[in-house]
């Protein structure tokens, strides 16, 4: 059977971009301040937009909270450089005491120029200094997963098939 799909329809879906850290190596941290800052510098994703300009960034890290919110931010810069304050969100409400957790999180970007190479760095604030604590790698049992930020492409806004609003 023949491919019906048109061009713009073939990247929905497709992994744009992929970064991962923290596999089989020594494990590592970021303490968490009271403004955003890139969490490390290796935390980016690298990626061409696609035909539709709309890309899901996806980010997953482990973070030990401490009775403080947690923000997670993009980035276009490896120096702190807001996205759009609309992708700053708060991603944890914090327990009555401590907690760990693996916060896995989203963002959905529009309005990119379809094959323009873009690239984005994962923020976190906390609404205390060094309250709470990203965690990633682990090179022997029992340690944190690895940090992982991917672009994937979404399809153009279309009918009832892709709604973005």
């Amino acid at each position: 059977m023949p491919n019906t799909l048109t061009r713009a329809e073939n990247f929905d879906g497709r992994i744009l971009g992929y970064t991962t850290v923290g596999i089989d190596a020594a494990d590592d941290s970021y303490n968490v301040t009271a403004s955003f800052a890139v969490t490390d510098s290796a935390h980016k994703v690298k990626f061409v937009a696609p035909p539709s300009g709309v890309v899901e960034i996806y980010v997953s890290i482990y973070v030990d909270l401490f009775r403080r919110l947690l923000y997670l931010g993009l980035s276009d810069n490896a120096t702190y450089n807001a996205l759009d304050v609309t992708h700053e969100h708060i991603i944890s409400t914090p327990p009555a005491s401590g907690g760990d957790r693996q916060v896995n999180h989203r963002w959905v970007i529009t309005g990119l120029t379809a094959g323009t190479a873009y690239e984005y760095w994962l923020g976190a604030k906390s609404t205390h200094t060094l309250a709470n604590v990203l965690r990633w790698g682990g090179d022997v049992t029992a340690e944190y997963q690895p940090f992982i930020m991917k672009a994937i492409a979404l399809p153009t806004a279309v009918a009832d098939y892709a709604v973005y609003g």
